[in-house]
C-alpha cells in the first residue's frame, strides 16, 4: 500500500494522502468482505497510479493469484487448456504461445475437435488452428467430419462434388455430369499432409512421400481415374521448404530455424562458431545469433552499452506492413516469429525518407536472417539493420483444378 485515504473523510481532505506501509499482518479468521463503499477509516486506499481499491479487493486478488499459481504448477495441462480455450487467437499468438507451445500437439483432422483438449501428457490443438487453407477449404474440411482414413476422406470429397455437379452433354450429345468444385484441391490437401495435419488418416509407419502416394491412389479410386504421380514440388522438398509449408497452414507451428540454416549453404551467407555460439558474418563484422529467450531479455535490459546492442536472428516473417509517417517517410514494420515467440521490429528509412533500394518489397512468409539493433534505453524495440532473405515466401495455396 503506497498511500491510504479515509473512506469517510471529507472530500476536501483527500488531496493530501499520507503514505503508509504494512507493519504487521494478523489473521482474524473468516470475516465478511466489503467493497469500496464500506464506511471504515482504513479500508480503502489509493495506489501509486491513482486507482482506488480496498483491503477486501486486495485480499481477493491475492487469493485468486495463489489459486492460479497453484493450478499452473500442479495441474499445468488443465491450466493451459482452460487458458487457451478462453483466449482469442491474438492473445494465444502474442502472449501465451511462447510459454506453452512445447505442450501442444498440432491439429489433426481425425483427432482434433472444436476446442483445445488434453491428450495423454499433451494438449491437442483444435481444427480452427489450421489457417492457411482459406475459408472455403476450412468449411468443407469440417463439413466432412469425422474421417476414418484417407480413403474415406477422398470418397467424401468426391461425393460432395457429385452432389453439387450439373447435368450437361458431351461433344457427342450424350448426357454428362460436370462435377462441382472442391476447395480441397490437390495443392491444399498435399500441404495439409506435409504439415502433418492428416497423419492419423495414414499408417503410422508412412513417411511424407508414402502419404502423398497413398493420397493419390485414394483420389484415383474415388474418382475412377488413373493414379497421378506425386508432384515434383514435394519430391524435391528440403527441410526449409517443409517448414514454410507447415507455417503457411499452421501459423502456430514451431521448430527452431537456426539449425536448418546452419545445415544449408546459402549463397552469400557465412557463419562462424565461437564458444558454443554461432555468429552471422557480414563483411568484417560478426553478429551473434540469439534465440527467443535471449532476445526477450535484451529487450528488457534497463541499461545498454555504448553504441547499443546488435544481434542476429533466424526468423520467419509473419507480416510485413509498410507505413508512412511525418508525411512522406516510409518504414516497414515486421512481425517476426523466433522459436515460437512473436516480436515486432521496424526497418526505418534513410535520410531520403525511403527504404534502401536493396530492401525486399514484401517479406511476408519469408525466412530471413535479420540483423537487429537496440540503441535507445528508454525504448525496448529493436530496429532492423539488415534483412537477408534465405528463402522467399512459397506460393503453397495456389488454385489447382480439382481432380
Amino acid at each position: 500500500m503506497d498511500r491510504m485515504a479515509y473512506s469517510d473523510a471529507p472530500l476536501a481532505q483527500t488531496g493530501n494522502l499520507v503514505s503508509r506501509r504494512i507493519v504487521r499482518v494478523r489473521p482474524v479468521g473468516k470475516r465478511r468482505m466489503y467493497d469500496i463503499e464500506v464506511a471504515h477509516p482504513k479500508h480503502n486506499f489509493v495506489l501509486p497510479n491513482g486507482v482506488i481499491t480496498s483491503n477486501s479487493h486486495a485480499v481477493s486478488y491475492a487469493a485468486v493469484a495463489y489459486a492460479c499459481a497453484y493450478l499452473k504448477h500442479y495441474f499445468p495441462l488443465e491450466w493451459w487448456t482452460a487458458v487457451l480455450r478462453n483466449a482469442d487467437r491474438n492473445e494465444i499468438d502474442e502472449k501465451f504461445w511462447k510459454y506453452c507451445w512445447r505442450k501442444i500437439l498440432m491439429p489433426d483432422i481425425k483427432k482434433s475437435g472444436a476446442l483445445f483438449t488434453i491428450e495423454g501428457d499433451m494438449i491437442r490443438a483444435p481444427l480452427s488452428f489450421i489457417h492457411g487453407v482459406g475459408m472455403a477449404a476450412h468449411t468443407e474440411l469440417t463439413m466432412g467430419l469425422p474421417y476414418t482414413d484417407i480413403q474415406d476422406f477422398t470418397a467424401k470429397i468426391h461425393a460432395r462434388r457429385v452432389a453439387t455437379g450439373k447435368e450437361t452433354v458431351d461433344k457427342k450429345g450424350q448426357p454428362k455430369l460436370k462435377l462441382g468444385h472442391s476447395a480441397l484441391h490437390r495443392g491444399i490437401v498435399s500441404s495439409l499432409i506435409v504439415s502433418r495435419s492428416m497423419d492419423s488418416l495414414f499408417p503410422e509407419s508412412s513417411d511424407v512421400y508414402e502419404k502423398l502416394r497413398l493420397y493419390e491412389e485414394a483420389l484415383a479410386a474415388a474418382s475412377g481415374k488413373k493414379t497421378a504421380p506425386v508432384s515434383k514440388k514435394f519430391l524435391n522438398m528440403n527441410q526449409i521448404d517443409r517448414y514454410q509449408m507447415c507455417k503457411s497452414v499452421l501459423p502456430a507451428y514451431v521448430e527452431p530455424l537456426l539449425p536448418m540454416l546452419l545445415a544449408r549453404k546459402v549463397p552469400g551467407v557465412s557463419y562462424e562458431e565461437q564458444n558454443d555460439s554461432f555468429y552471422y558474418r557480414a563483411d568484417a563484422e560478426l553478429y551473434r545469433f540469439v534465440n527467443f529467450a535471449q532476445l526477450e531479455r535484451l529487450t528488457a535490459m534497463p541499461m545498454l552499452p555504448q553504441g547499443g546492442i546488435t544481434v542476429a536472428a533466424a526468423v520467419y516473417i509473419t507480416e510485413d506492413r509498410r507505413f508512412k509517417y511525418q508525411g512522406t517517410k516510409t518504414a516497414a514494420e515486421l512481425s517476426i516469429d523466433l522459436d515460437g515467440g512473436r516480436f515486432r521490429v521496424v526497418k526505418w528509412p534513410g535520410k531520403n525518407g525511403k527504404l534502401p533500394s536493396d530492401f525486399p518489397e514484401d517479406l511476408t512468409g519469408s525466412i530471413a536472417i535479420l540483423v537487429l539493433t537496440r540503441w535507445n534505453e528508454k525504448k525496448p524495440d529493436f530496429s532492423v539493420d539488415q534483412a537477408i532473405v534465405v528463402q522467399p515466401s512459397l506460393s503453397l495455396a495456389e488454385e489447382e483444378e480439382s481432380p
